[in-house]
C-alpha cells in the first residue's frame, strides 16, 4: 500500500466521520428548537387529532356520494355544529343550573371532609400537609396581579385554541400537501416504506379516536344514570364531567368521580358511599366490556405503556402532556412495529 493509497483513505475515514458528526449537530439543534417550542408542537399535534377525526367522518360521506371531500367537510362541520347547537339549546340551561350548584355545593362539601378529618390525627396531619403545599396568598397589590393573571390565562387559551382550530381546517382540507413535503425529506429508496407508515398512522389515529369518543359516551351515560338511580343530585352535569374526562386515561376517570363523591357527601356518607359504588362499577365495566368491545374494532395501548406514558409526558409537558400521551404511544407503537420489528429485526407483532 503506497503513502498515496493511505492518504486517501485517511481522508475518506474524516469525510465519513465528518458527515456523522454533521448529522448528530443537526439533530441536537433540532432536538433544542422543538423542545423551545414544544407547547405549540403539541397544540399542532392536537389539530392534527381533530383534522384525523373530521376527515374520517366525511371521507365516507365523499365516497360514497361523490361528493368533493372539501364539500363533505364542510357537511359534517355544519352538522356537528347543528348538533352541539341543539345540545346547547336543550341541555345548556339545566346543565347551567346544575353547575351553579356544583360551584354553590361543593365548597360545603369540602369544609365537612375537612371537619371530618380534624377529629383525627392522621386527618389534622394530611390537612397541615396540604396546607403547607399551597402557595401563600398574596397581599396588597394581589388583585390587580391576580387580574392581569387571569387576563393572560384567558389569552393563551384563546390563542391555544385558535392553533388547534387553524391546524385542524388545514391538516383536514388538503392533508396530501404535507404529507408530500415530508416524504420529499425521505431517500428514494425509502419513500415507498415511510409512505406505508404514515398511511398506518392515521388509521390507527383515527380508529383510536373513534374509539374513545365511544367509551367517553359510554360512560357519560352510565354515570348519569348510576347516579340518578341512586339520587345523588346534578346527576347530568356530573355524567357530562365524567365523559369528558374520560379522555385523558388514568388520571380522567379519577378526576371525574371526586366531584360527584363530593356531591354525594351532602347527603352524607351512605349517600357518598353509593357514589363510590357507581364510579366503581362504571369503571369495571368500561375495564370488562367496553374497552374490549372498542379495542376489538380500534387499537389496543398496553395498559402499563398507557400509565408510565401519562406519568413521563405530565412531568414533562404539563397538562398537554396528559392529554396527548395515549395518542403519541399509540403512533409510538407504529413507528416502533413498522420501521423497528418489521424493517430491521424481520418479524412482526401481530
Amino acid at each position: 500500500m503506497t503513502w498515496g493509497d493511505s492518504n486517501d483513505r485517511n481522508r475518506q475515514t474524516l469525510g465519513w466521520f465528518a458527515r456523522r458528526v454533521l448529522v448528530v449537530v443537526v439533530i441536537v439543534v433540532f432536538v433544542l428548537l422543538a423542545w423551545r417550542i414544544i407547547n405549540a408542537l403539541l397544540l399542532a399535534f392536537i389539530g392534527v387529532l381533530f383534522a384525523v377525526l373530521w376527515r374520517g367522518l366525511a371521507s365516507p360521506i365523499s365516497r360514497h356520494t361523490s361528493i368533493p371531500i372539501e364539500w363533505a367537510l364542510l357537511i359534517v362541520a355544519l352538522v356537528l355544529a347543528l348538533l352541539i347547537g341543539l345540545f346547547v339549546w336543550f341541555a345548556g340551561p339545566p346543565i347551567n343550573d346544575q353547575l351553579s350548584q356544583l360551584t354553590k355545593t361543593l365548597p360545603s362539601s369540602i369544609k365537612q371532609i375537612e371537619e371530618t378529618l380534624n377529629r383525627y390525627v392522621v386527618g389534622r396531619y394530611i390537612l397541615d400537609y396540604i396546607q403547607q403545599a399551597q402557595l401563600p396568598a398574596g397581599k396588597g397589590g394581589s388583585v390587580i396581579s391576580g387580574i392581569t393573571g387571569i387576563a393572560s390565562t384567558l389569552y393563551e387559551i384563546v390563542a391555544d385554541i385558535l392553533l388547534v382550530i387553524v391546524c385542524a381546517v388545514y391538516f383536514s382540507v388538503n392533508p396530501d400537501v404535507y404529507r408530500r413535503g415530508i416524504l420529499l425529506l425521505i431517500p428514494k429508496n425509502r419513500v415507498a416504506r415511510v409512505a406505508d407508515v404514515l398511511d398506518q398512522t392515521v388509521h390507527t389515529l383515527r380508529y383510536w379516536l373513534l374509539g374513545q369518543v365511544a367509551l367517553m359516551v359510554f360512560v357519560g351515560v352510565l354515570v348519569t344514570v348510576g347516579l340518578w338511580l341512586v339520587g345523588i343530585p346534578l346527576a347530568f352535569v356530573l355524567g357530562l364531567i365524567s365523559g369528558l374526562l374520560e379522555f385523558i386515561p388514568i388520571i380522567g376517570p379519577v378526576a371525574g368521580a371526586i366531584p360527584g363523591v363530593l356531591i354525594a357527601l351532602t347527603g352524607g356518607w351512605v349517600k357518598a358511599a353509593y357514589a363510590i359504588l357507581v364510579y366503581f362499577m362504571v369503571q369495571q365495566v368500561e375495564n370488562h366490556v367496553l374497552v374490549p368491545l372498542v379495542q376489538r374494532a380500534a387499537v389496543s395501548v398496553p395498559p402499563a405503556l398507557v400509565v408510565v406514558a401519562v406519568v413521563a409526558f405530565g412531568l414533562l409537558f404539563g397538562f398537554l402532556g396528559v392529554f396527548v400521551a395515549t395518542p403519541l404511544t399509540a403512533v409510538g407503537l407504529v413507528w416502533v412495529e413498522m420501521f423497528y420489528v418489521q424493517d430491521v429485526l424481520g418479524r412482526s407483532l401481530r
